[in-house]
């Protein structure tokens, strides 16, 4: 199944030791400054992510939350913007006091900075700058895009459905592909409900949640990447009968240049009993700088998300797979889940009261 929305962001990395504070950039920096990109909430937040530095993106070393959840080691929230140590965020020399936004829906205008702030999506806790900019106070459609500030472009991004006229225009054109993609066998998945012919396959495509986003590279070329969670009645299995049918998931890339037609990159499909987990992401948004074009994904499961980039004209598992941040250490799922989360969260807070 698709990551939720609503999911916590966990940026797998260690937490950095505080720094000098510094002053932030003035709000008319220089086009030629180090090019930097940021996830925006609908809840007005922004989250530093990385910098193009030496020729290629870079993870910020800001600190995070691991779904571990031990909110007792959640670094401080600095007062000021002024007061966020220097750690943070290098290489940069200082944070941009302005960004320019690019939404899931279209949308781009001028933000800035306004004070640092609890980063708190409902799993995870980090450190947030409050921006002027505010969809809504709460709710589970969390990420509202992406800031870009320097010499970065955030692209044009748009989030279609399976009732859009490019959606039609993918299953009718590609359906045999969505076929071929999905697994014949499904002892692995506790199903083995044959895969439908083409016409049946295509009136679940059309009818099926389907999250399909537009990347708009320029007038010539658009990235389309596409997952879709279809449920079918199941008549071969108990478990998948117990849960109310099987689940077929898809996955995958198509470019279309100018008006002409879509052009399958590639495609995953599986099938499942029950809610077993998907392989796909979020794209939040696409950055380029110079020639050089980037998705900025969040990858996902039942307790845990993290943010990447991903190139699109590279194989699936670039987009898909790859690592997070190299080097640094990988999220951890909590097998008490949110049971002990709470827990922790009761003791970070008692720990904050009795001042120890």
């Amino acid at each position: 199944m698709r990551p939720s929305r609503s999911l916590g962001v966990v940026l797998a990395a260690a937490f950095v030791s505080t720094g000098a504070a510094i002053q932030i950039a003035r709000p008319h920096a220089s086009p030629e400054s180090m090019p930097v990109v940021a996830v925006v909430s609908q809840t007005g937040q922004l989250l530093p992510l990385a910098a193009h530095v030496g020729g290629s993106w870079k993870m910020l070393p800001w600190p995070g939350i691991s779904v571990a959840y031990d909110l007792r080691r959640a670094p401080p929230v600095p007062a000021t913007v002024d007061a966020i140590p220097h750690d943070w965020f290098a290489p940069l020399t200082a944070l941009p006091a302005s960004w320019r936004l690019q939404t899931l829906d279209g949308h781009a205008r001028d933000i800035h900075v306004l004070a640092p702030a609890r980063w708190d999506d409902g799993t995870a806790w980090s450190v947030g700058i409050r921006v002027d900019y505010r969809v809504r106070e709460n709710g589970e459609e969390f990420d509202s895009g992406i800031a870009v500030a320097g010499s970065a472009a955030a692209l044009p991004v748009r989030r279609l459905d399976s009732a859009s006229a490019e959606w039609r225009a993918i299953v009718r054109s590609h359906v045999s592909e969505f076929v071929a993609a999905e697994p014949t066998g499904g002892q692995r998945s506790g199903s083995r409900d044959p895969v439908p012919d083409d016409a049946e396959l295509s009136k679940q495509l059309l009818k099926g949640d389907v999250d399909l986003r537009e990347v708009r590279v320029d007038p010539g070329l658009a990235y389309y990447y596409f997952s879709s969670t279809l449920v079918r009645p199941s008549e071969v299995g108990q478990r998948a009968a117990n849960c109310g049918g099987t689940i077929a998931m898809h996955v995958g890339l198509l470019t279309r240049h100018g008006r002409g037609p879509f052009s399958m990159k590639w495609i995953r499909g599986k099938t499942a009993a029950c809610a077993a987990g998907s392989d796909a992401v979020d794209v939040l948004g696409a950055v380029r700088v110079r020639n050089e074009v980037r998705f900025v994904v969040k990858r996902g499961g039942t307790d845990w998300s993290e943010f990447d980039f991903a190139d699109p004209s590279g194989a699936e598992s670039e987009l898909l797979s790859r690592p997070v941040r190299r080097g640094r250490p990988e999220a951890r799922l909590d097998p008490r889940g949110r049971l002990e989360r709470a827990e922790r969260v009761v003791s970070w807070l008692s720990d904050q009261v009795l001042g120890r």
